[in-house]
């Protein structure tokens, strides 16, 4: 009887890739390799980190630790994480339409800021009376 798999998943955001050279938008592969599990567990005396982890883990950060590597499930395979890039004939426009979107929010919010203000500090003999 094997051990059962255990199957983590992991949101991934990806962004800001680097922008396609063409009129078109396209899109930019990135290769996802298998990560490496391991546990740190409290141990009697220091232990040696095995080789697959030193390269990624300090040993100051387990000194009194043994580590123990996950294996692999024999399923696991790298994956390939396709996302879509811009074109960088598009910049400009982006460029614009941000600062513009950004300036309108800007002055918008102030519009309501000033409004506000003035409704709740306006003079008393102003107020709506029945």
């Amino acid at each position: 009887m094997g051990q059962p798999e255990l199957t983590v998943e992991v949101p991934l955001h990806a962004r800001y890739g680097s922008l396609s050279l063409g009129d078109r938008p396209g899109y930019h592969t990135i290769r996802l390799e298998q990560p490496i599990g391991f546990w740190a567990c409290p141990a009697s005396k220091h232990s040696n980190i095995p080789h697959e982890v030193a390269p990624h883990i300090r040993p100051e950060l387990f000194p009194k630790s043994a580590i123990s590597i996950i294996p692999h499930a024999p399923s696991a395979t790298a994956m390939d994480l396709v996302i879509p890039v811009g074109s960088l004939a598009d910049l400009t426009f982006v460029d614009v339409g941000t600062a513009a979107a950004i300036l309108f929010c800007f002055l918008y919010l102030s519009l309501v800021s000033l409004r506000t203000a003035h409704r709740l500090y306006q003079a008393p003999n102003m107020l709506k009376t029945e």
